[in-house]
């Protein structure tokens, strides 16, 4: 005996059905029974159970079988179109409502009571980092501070009131995109005035193939305020170079300068950039010429930090001259005859971080307060890295405090050479012609504690980033931090690790990350952005560009 419900009225119906019989009848209505099953010596059994062939005296029976589906069906699409259109009837209703709750429940945001000032403050801190800017391809109304003013007239009153939001101009022009919409003009000068009186930070960034008119039109305007201008960051173009000896005198303000070439055919007819040596309140100057070394002319004696890209013969210039230097990043480039003048010793009397691309550069430098150092390290400067190190530092009897070896890895007995007023060591593998097995070396002698102790027991800080193709062995550096973190005789209390690549961690290292920070190690996991900005604090380019 089975028993059936109808679906749509609820009747139920016992039923002795015949074989294979699965249409039943519940009052007025006809029903399926989806469960039953033909019994397995009925001819319906083995045509459903195989791919028989029917025979012609099956066809009345199957059809007959189908024949009698046909109106449940129809009444299930009924029912299943009624409840649609109810379901979407409710929606609509649930919709409408919860459009009127959200509206009304808006009346008591806090954000709405929150003060104009604190309300610009975010509004500040919500704007882009001028790093960012260059990856701007054209202007839009959704970039801040823009997008404040179309949210309600308090948020557009209080964004225009602010002009510390409107003094970043930032703008960068791409060959594939109309120099007209980079930023039109109407909203350059819109944004200068509101910017009022404020000193103003100007990161231009050319584009040598692109339509030269706008970029002009638009550079000259900016210049017109030049006396405003606090920082500025310029990618220079062969059109924007007759601009620069016209600054001279009109940059009373100007404390942090950065300049680029975009193309080396922005360079063919440049031979020196003029006007930023009569600026007395430049401290911070950056080049990167990258194709062709170019001149820069800068009020050498006045700076606190440089950065350049050229030949030693130019550093060596600007360090004789340079004597309130605080940081400096000296990239030797553009330069056939390298380490002349081995004898020759500049005393940089206010450095306390420095930057070389090349080991050798030390030894011709003494810097007494000197605390941190990074030192780009070629393969085949390996041999001498150790002796420029100490040759300079035991002339300089500098308290360095900070270590950062980019480049190629060194061997475990140059770290363990070092001087014992290192602190903090960082570690960059970021040559592409550094072979995996030499990193895996140089980071397992960190964690081997020998006879005589670890390598640099007195570091507190061990941070490495890896950019290389291949990836880093996590598991590795890993264990280096719980072998000396729970040692006696290290002082680990911090490290980082930053993934410079696309490489993945298995569960194992997350889990051994999770452990060692549950365990009180103080411990950074960084990659892409996050860790790239680490990797440039650790070697000193420039923050605010």
């Amino acid at each position: 005996m089975t028993l059936y419900r109808c679906h749509l009225c609820g009747t139920s119906s016992n039923s002795n059905s015949l074989e294979g019989a699965r249409i039943v009848k519940a009052g007025s209505h006809l029903m399926v029974d989806l469960d039953a099953a033909p019994a397995k010596e009925s001819r319906h059994y083995t045509l459903l159970n195989s791919n028989e062939v029917p025979l012609e005296s099956d066809f009345p029976s199957i059809t007959a079988l189908l024949s009698e589906t046909d109106a449940p069906l129809a009444a299930l699409d009924e029912e299943i179109a009624k409840v649609r259109e109810r379901l979407e009837e409710l929606e609509s209703r649930r919709t409408i409502l919860f459009d009127f709750r959200q509206r009304n429940s808006a009346i008591l945001s806090p954000l709405r009571r929150m003060p104009p000032e604190v309300l610009g403050e975010i509004f500040y801190w919500a704007s882009p980092m001028p790093q960012d800017i260059p990856m701007r391809r054209k202007f839009s109304l959704s970039d801040s501070p823009w997008s404040f003013t179309h949210v309600c007239r308090r948020w557009r009153a209080i964004s225009i009131g602010r002009p510390s939001l409107w003094s970043l101009v930032a703008i960068s022009y791409h060959d594939d995109v109309d120099p007209a919409s980079s930023y039109p003009f109407p909203m350059v000068e819109t944004q200068i005035e509101r910017s009022q009186a404020q000193q103003l930070k100007i990161h231009f960034y050319g584009c040598e193939s692109g339509t030269a008119e706008p970029q002009v039109k638009i550079f000259g305007y900016l210049a017109k305020y030049a006396s405003r201008w606090e920082e500025l960051s310029l990618g220079l173009t062969s059109a924007l170079l007759p601009f620069q000896s016209g600054l001279q005198g009109c940059i009373p303000n100007l404390r942090r300068l950065w300049v680029e070439w975009i193309h080396s055919a922005s360079q063919v007819s440049a031979e020196r950039v003029e006007g930023f040596d009569v600026a007395p309140s430049l401290v911070d100057a950056g080049v990167f010429n990258e194709h062709r070394f170019i001149p820069l002319s800068l009020p050498t004696h006045q700076l606190t930090r440089y950065e350049l890209d050229g030949p030693w013969d130019s550093h060596r210039n600007m360090l004789k001259l340079a004597t309130n230097l605080v940081e400096a990043r000296i990239f030797v480039a553009f330069d056939d005859t390298l380490w002349q003048n081995s004898d020759e010793n500049i005393s940089v009397p206010s450095l306390k971080r420095l930057y070389v691309s090349h080991a050798e550069v030390l030894q011709f430098l003494t810097f007494p307060c000197l605390e941190e150092l990074a030192v780009q390290v070629q393969e085949h400067e390996i041999t001498f890295f150790s002796t420029h190190i100490h040759t300079s530092l035991s002339r300089s009897s500098c308290p360095l405090r900070a270590l950062c070896i980019a480049g190629y890895p060194i061997s475990a007995e140059t770290l363990r050479n070092l001087p014992s007023t290192i602190t903090e060591l960082m570690i960059l593998i970021n040559d592409p012609a550094a072979p995996r097995m030499k990193a895996d070396l140089l980071v397992a002698d960190l964690a081997n504690e020998r006879g005589d102790g670890f390598i640099l027991p007195q570091l507190t800080r061990i941070f490495l980033g890896y950019e290389v193709e291949g990836g880093m062995n996590f598991a590795l550096y890993l264990d280096i931090l719980g072998s000396r973190f729970t040692s006696p005789k290290a002082a680990l209390a911090a490290a980082a690790l930053l993934i410079l690549t696309n490489q993945e961690l298995d569960p194992g290292v997350s889990e051994k990350i999770g452990e060692l920070r549950s365990e009180g190690l103080d411990l950074a996991f960084l990659r892409d952005s996050e860790a790239r900005e680490a990797a440039r604090r650790w070697t000193f380019l420039s923050p605010w560009n």
